[in-house]
């Protein structure tokens, strides 16, 4: 009895770029290779994020034993700052219509400027990077300099207009997005492949959902700014509670909520944080 294979595996990348996601792609992407599948597709809708998050992602891109078609998705979608970066990386980077990339200048955490001499070192570290991943897979080098150091962004028809192109296409959807790529080259006439041989075709392929566990999905709703500060905020009047009227729940309760804003602010390793907060349900009841 003939066996089918599994298509293609669905990625979403959609929020802050954090520790939370970084690790739910590269268990997706080992999913994808163990699974059989013939690529991996990742849906990009994100804002930027941390570098050394970013770097995990890249890396198991570039890693992966499948092919990864990064697709900034759907319309109104954005790949801006490190999710530059994330697309880039994809052996076929596309955009869906009314998208942008882009705005990739290294800041800090809050959004404000580094020192210069440390701004200068990662700036052109991050020069180095995006321009490789370019240079790699036939893409504008000089744009990718730019969206670096000037910030600069492009909309999905600026980005497949420049020659060369800053991603390989434009599609509205997957079933646009799978036969482009099956026509076996983007418009300049670059191929389309992966360790040096042709991409497989597509189209006729099941699409399956790789899909954030519930702790994932949960340490991934803690990164919204809004709910760290809220976390902090009841962590703090928990300790206060706790010094003038001790009873031991509402400091416990408090630390807990602290550690957890901790972690959706990616100061705290998620392995570190898990280990407190073991530690703290162990003391708390």
């Amino acid at each position: 009895k003939a066996t089918v294979s599994p298509g293609v595996l669905r990625i979403q990348l959609t929020g802050g770029i954090d520790q939370v996601n970084a690790a739910y792609i590269e268990e997706a992407l080992t999913t994808a290779a163990t699974g059989g599948y013939q690529a991996a597709l990742i849906e990009i809708d994100t804002p930027g994020g941390e570098l050394s998050s970013m770097d995990r992602i890249v890396k198991a891109i570039l890693a992966s034993e499948v092919p990864v078609i990064t697709y900034v998705a759907p319309e109104g979608a954005q790949a801006a700052s490190a999710g530059t970066f994330v697309t880039m990386a994809g052996d076929v980077a596309a955009m869906a219509p009314s998208t942008s990339i882009g705005a990739a200048s290294v800041v800090g955490s809050s959004g404000e400027d580094l020192p210069e001499t440390l701004a200068a070192k990662v700036t052109n570290s991050a020069v180095a990077k995006l321009t490789e991943l370019a240079r790699d897979h036939g893409r504008n080098e000089d744009w990718a300099e730019r969206a670096v150091r000037e910030a600069a962004s492009a909309s999905a028809s600026e980005a497949v207009a420049m020659v060369p192109p800053i991603v390989d296409l434009v599609a509205a959807d997957t079933d646009a997005l799978f036969a482009a790529i099956d026509s076996g080259a983007r418009a300049d006439g670059r191929p389309y492949t992966f360790n040096g041989e042709p991409l497989p075709k597509l189209a006729a392929l099941e699409i399956s959902g790789a899909v954030m566990n519930p702790g994932q999905q949960f340490l991934h709703l803690l990164s919204d700014p809004n709910i760290a500060f809220i976390l902090f905020t009841i962590g703090f009047y928990g300790i206060l509670s706790e010094l003038f009227h001790p009873n031991l729940i509402s400091g416990s309760l408090g630390a807990i909520a602290i550690v957890l804003a901790f972690i959706g602010s990616n100061s705290l390793p998620l392995n570190i944080g898990g280990l407190l907060l073991i530690l703290m349900g162990i003391g708390l009841f």
